[in-house]
């Protein structure tokens, strides 16, 4: 039950994003890493290693380009054909700007997974992905809109500073401060309405007490460690789907055990959590907190970060 938050509402930080992916703990997965692409772009991002595809679910470059993904919660918990881990990656690869990258989708699609289909989003579980280049207004200073999509439901757009002709959510677009986890975008859940009061009361006592960068990114990180999640007799012992809905109601999700008591312990929560800011001098920061389990039961924490320099003609330190 991943989720992402982000907003463009603090003076000197065009945007704040924050993620959290919450998964089993005994997933393969790399941490976040730099790799150039052919073109000498530097993408950066962690590699969901669980699938053959090796996707991931959040990523920047150096040339400013950002997508988060996070899942729908379908009726049923099959796994599809292809993993959605591979969206991201091919916008991020992508020389195409946003529009012809989204027409082509379907065809880039077609060829990287070999399949003979005219809908490959079909064969991809359902999915909500957040794109765009990080582009700031000289005007305004604040970050052009971002695009949304889902196969399971609208495309529009986030963080717009005026009405969008044609767009079906617009009180959803003009938001400074917008969050989405496993449900449609425009049918929020409550962690979600949780977690957008939570990030707009730390951009109001930022501003207020004059944090440093460092107190930020802590302060971010409070955000996405926020566990609302309802304690009650046996809740420790996560069993789908009958508990599925608890999910729903906490930003963080803390390690629960999904397996009967008499097997081998499954730890399901919150695996790896980040915090993107995009400064007013273009100045682009990305840290990456994981939780690891240690023989299952301790929770190991290992922390880095990354910065993207996006001023004209600038590379990547």
């Amino acid at each position: 039950m991943c989720i992402l938050i982000s907003t463009t509402s603090h003076p000197d930080y065009p945007l704040i994003l924050l993620s959290n992916r919450d998964e089993y703990f005994g997933r393969p997965t790399q941490l976040a890493n730099k790799r150039t692409l052919p073109n000498g772009t530097e993408l950066l991002s962690p590699l969901d290693l669980g699938r053959k595809e090796h996707g991931t679910w959040i990523g920047v470059t150096s040339l400013g380009k950002l997508a988060v993904l996070v899942n729908y919660c379908e009726p049923n918990m099959t796994v599809s054909e292809v993993s959605r881990g591979i969206l991201p990656i091919d916008y991020l690869s992508s020389d195409l700007d946003d529009d012809t990258w989204y027409t082509s989708l379907e065809e880039s699609l077609s060829k990287k997974v070999c399949v003979r289909t005219s809908n490959v989003l079909n064969l991809i579980g359902g999915f909500t992905l957040v794109y765009g280049k990080l582009d700031i207004d000289e005007t305004t200073g604040r970050i052009k809109p971002l695009n949304i999509i889902s196969n399971r439901g609208d495309r529009g757009k986030i963080h717009a500073e005026h009405d969008l002709r044609g767009d079906l959510h617009q009180q959803i677009a003009l938001q400074k401060t917008f969050s989405v986890s496993n449900s449609l975008y425009y049918e929020p859940w409550k962690k979600v309405d949780l977690a957008c009061n939570s990030l707009s009361e730390l951009v109001e006592t930022s501003v207020f007490k004059g944090f440093s960068g460092e107190q930020l990114v802590e302060a971010c990180f409070d955000v996405l460690s926020k566990d609302t999640f309802p304690r009650e007799p046996n809740n420790d012992l996560l069993k789908l789907p009958e508990t599925m809905k608890s999910l729903r109601e906490s930003v963080f999700i803390p390690p629960l055990n999904c397996t009967p008591t008499s097997a081998s312990p499954m730890l399901y929560g919150t695996r790896t959590q980040t915090v993107i800011l995009l400064h007013k001098s273009r100045k682009l920061h990305y840290y990456e907190r994981d939780l690891h389990s240690i023989n299952d039961e301790k929770i190991e924490i290992k922390e880095q970060s990354y910065l993207f320099d996006l001023s004209p003609a600038s590379d990547i330190s």
